[in-house]
């Protein structure tokens, strides 16, 4: 049966607004729902804690990419390595029975033909086939820590490029539309978000957004959608009503 070690290198502190860390809660839960148990998130933060399958790591790393290398650099050591590297943003959620689906398979890559979204704010999906891999993938082991002509392992690669032309001929399992590997939270506050200008213009160009039950059973929350009380608190120069239109 196969291991899985979940790479998530944390936001940095001065990004980390109050529905940011609503959003980490809700990832942390969406680990802790797992119905399979053969797995390790080490998560790159600050600190040093060990809760279940979650260890938190105390590393000088501040950039992304650092954090992703920092924690390689720690299972290399281990004398017992993982079959399986997938690496996970503080703001995403992994489903539930991901990792049971994954179980008793062989793959080089497992990921979503169809990619899905779900805007914190108007509390919609979106699915579309595109023609690269998403960032949260699951990387076998010896994928992930070669290294490429730049020096930086492929974990530590851009996810829409290099990793579509690496795995070009390799065994690549794709998950079913209705069961997907995870879902990409979209929300004014991210730090993708933040480097467009336009918000409402970001989240269109993914594709349709709509209403999906099937999709919604996948959230540890049903409230994450519903965060007016903590949006008073923070500083976001949108106007909610146009955005909340544009979708419904």
């Amino acid at each position: 049966m196969n291991s899985f070690v979940f790479i998530i290198p944390r936001t940095p502190k001065q990004f980390r607004t109050t529905v940011r860390e609503k959003l980490w809660l809700n990832t942390i839960k969406s680990l802790n729902k797992q119905s399979y148990t053969n797995w390790l998130a080490l998560v790159i933060d600050d600190f040093n804690k060990k809760e279940g399958n979650i260890e938190f790591i105390n590393s000088p790393a501040i950039k992304k990419g650092d954090k992703i290398q920092y924690a390689l650099q720690l299972i290399a050591g281990w004398d017992v390595k993982p079959d399986y590297i997938i690496r996970l943003d503080d703001d995403d959620i992994i489903a539930p029975y991901v990792l049971e689906k994954l179980s008793n398979k062989s793959f080089d890559i497992a990921t979503d033909r169809y990619h899905t979204y779900y805007e914190l704010r108007s509390g919609l999906f979106c699915q579309g086939i595109k023609n690269w891999y998403p960032n949260t993938v699951a990387h076998k082991y010896e994928h992930a820590i070669t290294i490429m002509p730049d020096g930086r392992p492929l974990l530590d690669q851009d996810h829409s490029v290099v990793w579509h032309n690496y795995y070009k001929n390799k065994n690549t399992l794709f998950l079913p539309k209705d069961s997907p590997f995870y879902v990409r939270v979209l929300s004014p506050t991210s730090i993708t978000s933040m480097e467009n200008s336009k918000y409402n213009k970001y989240v269109l160009s993914f594709g349709y957004w709509k209403n999906s039950s099937k999709l919604s059973s996948i959230l540890p929350v049903k409230s994450i959608k519903n965060y007016s009380s903590v949006k008073k608190r923070i500083q976001i120069t949108l106007n909610y009503k146009n955005l909340i239109k544009l979708f419904r």
